[in-house]
C-alpha cells in the first residue's frame, strides 16, 4: 500500500523579478497559489502553503494549512522547514513545490515516491540541473535540514547533495510529464505571459 504523501506549497519569497506577490497573479479564474494547490488537492493530503510572516494571501481552499516563516525572506530551505515541522507524524512523505509552478502534472507525486527506494529525497534533474523544490523527501529529513540551515545553508541543492537523493533523470520524467513544462516557473511577467500561452496551447487550465 503505498505511503501518505502531504504537501508543501512554498509562497514566501521577495518576487522582485515579479514586481508584484506572485501568490496573487491571476491564473484562469483564480490565483496562481490557488491553481497549485488545487492541481495537488486530489494527489497530497494534507496541503500546508508557507509564507512570510505579514504576506497578503488569496482566499484557498479551507483544506489547505496556511503557516508562516518565523522571520522573512530567509528562503525556501526555511520554508520547507516551517512546512514540514507544520505536518502530522502520520504522513511520512512530503511533495514540495513552489506557487509559481502553474504547469506542474500531479502525477509526478507518485512517480517520485516510485523512485524513492531507501533513500531520503527524490529530486528530478532538468538540464543539468537539480529540481529541489519540485521534489519529494522524507519528512525525517528535518533533522538534517534544521542542522543544515543552523550551519548557514540557505541552498537547497547543496542540502540534497548533502543527504541520501535519489536524483531522476530527464528520460525518466518525460514517462509524466513527455514536455517537462511542469518544471518551468515564472519569475518575471514575461516568463508568467509564455506560461499562460503554454497552458492555452496544451488546451489545460
Amino acid at each position: 500500500m503505498p505511503e501518505p504523501v502531504g504537501g508543501i506549497v512554498l509562497c514566501g519569497g521577495k518576487s522582485q523579478r515579479m514586481g508584484e506577490s506572485k501568490a496573487n497573479l491571476s491564473w484562469g479564474n483564480r490565483s496562481l497559489l490557488d491553481h497549485v494547490c488545487a492541481l495537488l488537492g486530489p494527489v497530497v493530503a494534507p496541503i500546508v502553503v508557507v509564507a512570510s510572516p505579514d504576506q497578503d494571501l488569496p482566499p484557498l481552499a479551507p483544506t489547505v494549512e496556511v503557516v508562516r516563516d518565523p522571520s522573512p525572506f530567509e528562503g525556501p530551505l526555511l520554508g520547507m522547514m516551517v512546512g514540514l515541522a507544520s505536518l502530522p507524524d502520520s504522513v511520512p512523505l512530503v511533495f514540495v513545490t513552489a506557487c509559481d509552478a502553474p504547469l506542474l502534472r500531479p502525477d509526478l507525486v507518485a512517480f517520485l515516491a516510485g523512485c524513492l527506494g531507501q533513500t531520503q529525497a527524490a529530486v528530478p534533474r532538468v538540464s543539468g540541473r537539480s529540481c529541489p523544490l519540485t521534489a519529494l523527501y522524507r519528512r525525517s529529513v528535518l533533522g538534517e535540514l534544521r542542522a543544515a540551515f543552523a550551519a548557514g545553508e540557505r541552498r537547497p541543492t547543496r542540502f540534497v547533495d548533502g543527504i541520501d537523493t535519489t536524483f531522476v533523470d530527464e528520460d525518466a520524467l518525460r514517462i509524466v510529464d513527455a514536455t517537462l513544462d511542469g518544471f518551468r516557473s515564472c519569475n518575471t511577467p514575461e516568463e508568467l505571459e509564455s506560461l499562460r500561452r503554454r497552458a492555452r496551447e496544451l488546451g489545460v487550465r
